[in-house]
């Protein structure tokens, strides 16, 4: 069995939620209905909707507009809708031609990383590669090779060497 001190250790890397959590019972309750009012707030005009689409209504207690006005809201729904994606289209095109620019002309020439401490790094990991899997010529040469247990990189082993090296 863990430790106190793991198992805090093992729920600290989880998402808690104390609505799925024992008791709690205002907040489920209040969170419930929250959503449950929510839910008839989105779905209430689409049946009012549903409902004015012809002249005799489907649902008695649901509102029911006459034949003409539903047609007129029809029409500004749709004028709504067809201006909305006409806008997200032609807003989403210009930042996909920016992003292509960006990467074409501004990423391509100019280095985003520093390059004194990559190469210090890959130095550093080379060292770790070559103290667990051998030298670089036999990692690269070999076709097929079984990891020991004992050859596993340990958890934050490389982001210590980093911090030990200055890199």
């Amino acid at each position: 069995m863990l430790n106190k001190s793991k198992k805090d250790l093992l729920n600290m890397e989880l998402i808690e939620d104390r609505y799925f959590e024992e008791g709690n019972w205002g907040l489920k309750i209040r969170q419930t209905l929250a959503v449950l009012f929510s839910w008839i707030i989105l779905i209430y005009p689409i049946l009012v909707a549903i409902n004015s689409s012809t002249s005799k209504p489907f649902w008695d207690f649901i509102f029911h507009w006459s034949f003409a006005e539903g047609r007129v809201f029809e029409h500004i729904v749709f004028s709504v809708l067809l201006k909305g994606g006409l806008g997200v289209i032609l807003i989403s095109t210009m930042f996909l031609i920016h992003n292509n620019y960006m990467e074409e002309h501004v990423f391509a020439k100019k280095k985003l990383y520093n390059e004194f401490q990559a190469e210090n790094r890959t130095k550093v990991l080379n060292e770790i590669y070559t103290a667990r899997f051998g030298k670089q010529e036999f990692r690269e040469s070999i076709q097929y090779y079984i990891v020991a247990p004992e050859q596993n990189l340990p958890n934050h082993l490389i982001e210590e060497e980093f911090k030990k090296k200055g890199c």
